[in-house]
């Protein structure tokens, strides 16, 4: 058993390393208008991306594009059923719809945008080597800086 923390690292209690738990503790923090309205924006920028009608991905996906455009506006909440097959239809993993949320508050607009695209790249890299050696370089420039 492992402990998970929140996102403002209080300790929640002993839970399986689930990526559902994960879901819960982010979505519990916002208000899940906001998430639902900022999830559908990157669905609608995803599938803008890669030149695909509202029909074509609720073909994909078994809805009608009214549906697939109430996703997109955040007016319905989309089941994790349908988050799935989003995703896959879109060929992108589910947590880069589920991040790129800043959890500093007091942060200036400009820190929040860079600390999103640094964490959307990140994130892209598949190399645990890679992510590790990044975090070193990070961690040794932040210890330079308090020198």
């Amino acid at each position: 058993m492992s402990y998970h923390y929140d996102i403002h690292g209080k300790r929640c209690g002993e839970h399986e390393d689930s990526y559902e738990f994960r879901c819960y503790l982010f979505m519990a923090e916002y208000k899940s208008e906001t998430a639902d309205k900022i999830v559908g924006s990157k669905i609608k920028l995803r599938r803008k991306a890669l030149r695909m009608t509202q029909k074509q991905l609720a073909d994909m996906i078994g809805v009608t594009s009214q549906q697939v455009q109430k996703y997109e506006s955040g007016t319905n909440r989309i089941t994790m059923n349908s988050f799935v097959k989003i995703c896959n239809g879109l060929k992108i993993r589910p947590e880069q719809l589920l991040t790129n949320f800043s959890f500093c508050e007091g942060t200036s607009e400009h820190d929040k945008d860079l600390e999103n695209k640094l964490l959307s790249i990140f994130r892209m890299i598949d190399n645990l080597s890679v992510k590790a050696r990044i975090l070193d370089l990070v961690k040794a420039l932040v210890s330079d800086e308090d020198k």
